[in-house]
């Protein structure tokens, strides 16, 4: 791609008269002198579509371009170029393909981003809006870059005619489901333009199908914010968010609404970041496939019971999804529940490039394709377990038989196979390990011999970790990279609440085993979770402590997400970390507390809350 030249039109006029004063005053004011240098032309007889105005629309057009170049969603090139006189825009339309096609044609492919939307609302303003808009529909299929896509979405808005069509455009973009952090930037432009846009959607905010309810009410909330109510638009998203954790685009306009009340804060920024986890990892649950954990990144990608892995890791949800890691919109991930995100730990792309081959190719290439598998398998289809805790389950969950010969042939046809060329295998994000027939026989045929480069990470709810336990799993032994043990409490009568069948003694007891195969080498890091709600928040500090007890390298701290075990008004009542809460602001003393500031503690996404203070 390439842009025109930079043309010096100074040099075809002489000192003193009309056009010397119009370039003197682009080139000393920029692109907002534009409009007061055509008017200076026009006082004195001169067209600037005109042959002897020509230099003053040559370099007009030059710091249009110029402006777009640097910052190609800015609101102020469009807003002078649609104000300019139909001729003259026709003119500088001319000039640019001129400029850029010296033989008189040639392909939209070769033109530069600034380019084309300029092109684009230059065409708008010499009144063909409809000849802007399609150039700017086929540009945005071709071009997948966030700086972009958020730069022709505006201009597409902008060109449309009325406010009707704004409103259908907005529903046809989000009806997806996902987040669009490009509309969301465009809003307060479109609002400026269209003046009774936020009326108009919150006429449709009544609609009874519960997901447009859904989508025009976080449309409401952020066209309130676009026009300068960032608190009142806070207030009439919170509910939503808190009624659909999971949702992409609920969570996205938070994290939207979020970066503007900390516009200075680089964390909500993800244009330049990337994310390595989409192209290192899949999950495997029951009927569908993730390319990280279901609650940071909901998509599926695919069911390997019902097609081979390789399908399932290239499908096209799954290049969908690292399309938009390397697009920098994220609009697939859960922004305010990923640790990464909200923790502020993703690395930017420059840093990934340069240090090492794959990434360079990866980013520079825009590879969303992949010809090596993933690195780390999540083994989460069996969610059979010895306990049934209220926040992830209504009851205890255990696999009938038929459900295991399901299981069997997975494992015999898909997960073997695939865990030769995996070096890291997650057992299990769905239930227990040592509960489950499935994972029990898994394990024991995952030994050195057949598997030697493979290692493992367990999650178990720790019930069940006993040294007899232990001893039947050899495999384990020395290749356990982690052993996380969920305990969402630090005291003996919340764990009982929070951990339905489990006993305490027992935990204790189960938890000094861990902490000897912590300290003998048998598992490299021992970490322990505790998913914060309002049931257990007093204790995160106590948590530490019990963590430095039996020598576990950390304690993570997460936000409970409602897995669909809980209405919106009892997940409501849990949520203490939401603002809305009666004891939130507890809460928020409660995590200035010293002991979360201790290294042994991962806040991951509770992160925030000790920044509030």
């Amino acid at each position: 791609m390439h842009e025109p030249s930079p043309i010096a039109p100074r040099a075809f006029v002489d000192e003193g008269d009309a056009v010397v004063a119009a370039l003197d005053l682009i080139g000393r004011d920029g692109i907002e002198a534009i409009g007061a240098a055509f008017a200076a032309l026009g006082r004195a007889g001169l067209d600037p579509a005109g042959a002897e105005g020509q230099p003053v629309l040559i370099e007009a057009v030059f710091h249009l371009l110029e402006r777009l170049e640097r910052d190609p969603a800015t609101p102020l090139v469009p807003s002078i170029v649609l104000r300019l006189d139909p001729m003259v825009a026709a003119a500088a339309a001319e000039l640019l393909l001129i400029a850029n096609f010296p033989q008189g044609s040639g392909d939209l492919a070769d033109l530069g981003d600034g380019t084309v939307l300029l092109l684009a609302a230059l065409r708008a303003a010499a009144g063909a809006r409809g000849v802007g808009r399609e150039l700017l529909r086929e540009a945005q299929a071709a071009r997948p870059a966030a700086r972009f896509q958020a730069a022709a979405i505006r201009l597409r808005f902008l060109l449309q005619d009325d406010v009707d069509t704004v409103v259908q455009l907005l529903f046809e973009h989000v009806l997806d489901g996902l987040d669009h952090p490009e509309i969301w930037s465009a809003l307060p432009v479109l609002i400026e333009r269209f003046p009774a846009l936020t009326d108009r959607i919150v006429a449709l905010t009544g609609d009874e199908l519960g997901f447009y309810t859904e989508l025009w009410g976080v449309l409401h909330a952020l066209c309130v914010a676009a026009g300068g109510d960032i608190g009142g638009g806070l207030a009439l998203l919170e509910p939503l968010a808190t009624a659909h954790s999971q949702s992409t685009m609920v969570q996205g306009a938070m994290f939207h609404l979020q970066g503007l009340l900390d516009p200075d804060n680089p964390a909500y920024d993800l244009s330049t970041r990337f994310c390595e986890t989409p192209f290192d990892v899949l999950d495997v649950l029951d009927g569908k496939s993730h390319l990280c954990c279901a609650s940071w990144l909901p998509e599926s990608v695919g069911d390997l019971a019902d097609q081979p892995w390789q399908k399932v890791w290239n499908s096209d949800s799954a290049q969908s999804i690292r399309a938009s890691i390397l697009d920098g919109s994220f609009r697939f991930c859960n922004k305010t529940a990923c640790p990464k995100i909200v923790d502020d730990r993703l690395p930017t792309k420059a840093r990934l490039a340069s240090e090492s081959d794959r990434w360079r190719d990866v980013i520079a290439n825009f590879r969303t394709r992949l010809p090596e598998g993933p690195k780390r398998v999540n083994l989460a289809y069996d969610q059979t377990c010895n306990l049934s805790c209220p926040s992830c389950r209504t009851g205890k969950v255990a696999a009938d038989s038929a459900t295991r010969a399901r299981f069997d042939r997975l494992q015999e046809e898909q997960i073997l196979p695939l865990l030769r060329q995996v070096k890291l295998v997650l057992v299990t994000g769905s239930g227990d390990p040592f509960a489950s027939k499935n994972f029990r026989a898994l394990l024991e045929r995952l030994g050195p011999d057949d598997y030697p480069e493979l290692r493992f990470q367990v999650m178990t709810n720790g019930m069940l970790l006993t040294p007899r336990e232990w001893e039947r799993f050899p495999a384990l032994h020395g290749r356990t990279t982690y052993l996380r043990i969920s305990l969402d409490a630090a005291t003996g009568p919340t764990h009982e609440l929070l951990r339905r069948g489990a006993r305490w003694p027992v935990m204790e007891r189960n938890l000094a085993f861990a902490g000897e195969l912590r300290a003998q080498g048998l598992v490299e890091r021992l970490e322990l979770s505790f998913t914060v709600q309002v049931d257990n928040y007093l204790e995160m500090g106590d948590a530490v402590d019990l963590a430095h007890r039996y020598g576990a390298d950390s304690v993570a701290f997460t936000r409970m997400t409602n897995w669909g075990t809980f209405s919106a008004d009892d997940y409501a009542a849990k949520a203490v970390f939401m603002p809305s809460h009666p004891q939130h602001a507890d809460f928020v003393e409660r995590m200035q507390d010293p002991r979360l500031r201790d290294p042994v503690a991962a806040l991951n996404d509770m992160s925030p809350f000790v920044r509030i203070a």
